[in-house]
């Protein structure tokens, strides 16, 4: 490790918590996507989840998959606040772009 001048270990910032990194693997040609996640619920305790389902059309969809299983199992420890992160640039644009309500009338 190299220390930068002026820098110390008490000038590091504790991480939000709980905080949730997700991530996902996908290849074109295969049958099967992976992702995973690792949930920092408390200072030094974490918990780890993964999943293996049935390919998807884009990685962008298995990273929402591997996100929407961290969400459902932090719902079921009963965390109702989460900070989540993930590697994947365009998980944010979709996530925040207005929502269509497909059973509104129009």
């Amino acid at each position: 490790m190299t220390e930068t001048p002026g820098s110390s270990d008490d000038d590091r910032t504790e991480p939000c918590l709980p905080r949730c990194q997700v991530d996902a693997s996908w290849v074109v040609k295969s049958d099967v996507f992976g992702g995973g996640f690792v949930m920092e619920t408390k200072p030094g305790k974490c918990l780890y989840g993964s999943l293996g389902k049935e390919q998807v059309l884009s990685p962008l969809h298995a990273e929402f998959s591997s996100l929407l299983r961290a969400m459902k199992y932090s719902l079921h420890l009963g965390i109702l606040s989460m900070k989540f992160e993930s590697d994947c640039l365009h998980v944010i644009p979709v996530w925040l772009a207005p929502k269509v309500n497909l059973f509104e009338s129009s």
